[in-house]
């Protein structure tokens, strides 16, 4: 059984008398209380549109006293690289049990070393049917990672995905 966790004790409002009756008639109808009101706030031209330009967005700029990783670019970089294996081996039931502080400490010194390319370095399993865990992955060239026979000479897949034809979770 839920219980109201909301209290039903009503809150004061200070409303203007030319705004009284319509306050009263949104409550007897069962509207909002401000329906309808106009405001009417005294600003100058500069605040106007300083409060307009906050509104949009403009001056905010890059914020990176929030950012999780700090002012650095190559560190937000390889946390969203961190971020997507992470979520890649949950969708392929991979066990993960690196932490971010353990992903960057291996990355540490090769971050230059990033990429696509055939010369960049990935980090792979030693073991390709056990999980993403600290003792089980290294760093290794990218063309050697993918030429590397794995055991039954085919990569381990999960049942149901992954088995060549992609149409089968796609909705086409």
């Amino acid at each position: 059984m839920a219980t109201n966790t909301r209290r039903s004790r009503p809150q004061e409002t200070t409303v203007s008398p030319t705004n009284q009756k319509r306050v009263q008639t949104n409550i007897r109808r069962g509207r909002p209380w401000n329906w309808g009101i106009q405001y009417s706030i005294n600003l100058t031209d500069q605040e106007r549109q300083a409060h307009s330009d906050r509104r949009r967005g403009k001056g905010m700029g890059p914020r990176p006293d929030l950012w999780l990783t700090g002012p650095d670019p190559e560190l937000k970089h390889l946390r969203r690289r961190w971020l997507r294996a992470k979520n890649q081996a949950k969708f392929w039931s991979q066990e993960w049990r690196l932490t971010w502080e353990q992903y960057r400490d291996i990355w540490v010194g090769h971050i230059d070393q990033l990429g696509r390319t055939t010369d960049s370095l990935n980090l792979v399993r030693r073991d390709t049917t056990r999980g993403w865990t600290l003792k089980n992955v290294h760093l290794m060239n990218r063309l050697e990672a993918m030429l590397r026979k794995t055991r039954g000479k085919k990569r381990p897949r999960p049942p149901g995905l992954g088995g060549g034809l992609h149409q089968r979770w796609r909705k086409g």
